[in-house]
């Protein structure tokens, strides 16, 4: 897994809902550009993770999946978040770990606000 950088998570973590996306929906939901979204998807495609395929409907859109290699990282980027959720709870009440996460919400819901 040395071909995956930082980088890839958020298009892989969107991905393994099993949907296409086109390059401009995956930009807006992981909040990056267009032109960063393409350089990020070709190193994926190049490593064999996602596939590019022309949309039916309209073929100057391009529809970005996961191939079943990219599925195979689910597990282990299952295990990463488990290993990360227990260090950032670990030593809070249950309290705090709700107020941790609706401060967080709030957090992402700015960060969503800005264009």
């Amino acid at each position: 897994m040395s071909d995956i950088a930082p980088s890839h998570g958020d298009i892989l973590s969107l991905l393994f809902d099993g949907k296409s996306y086109d390059m401009s929906e995956i930009a807006k939901k992981i909040h990056r550009t267009n032109p960063t979204v393409t350089v990020l998807i070709e190193k994926l495609e190049k490593n064999g993770y996602v596939q590019r395929v022309k949309s039916d409907s309209d073929a100057r859109f391009t529809k970005v999946s996961l191939t079943p290699k990219g599925f195979e990282l689910k597990p282990v980027f299952e295990l990463i978040s488990q290993k990360l959720n227990q260090c950032a709870y670990q030593g809070l009440t249950d309290s705090e770990s709700i107020l941790l996460e609706l401060l967080l919400e709030k957090s992402i819901e700015n960060f969503e606000r800005i264009e």
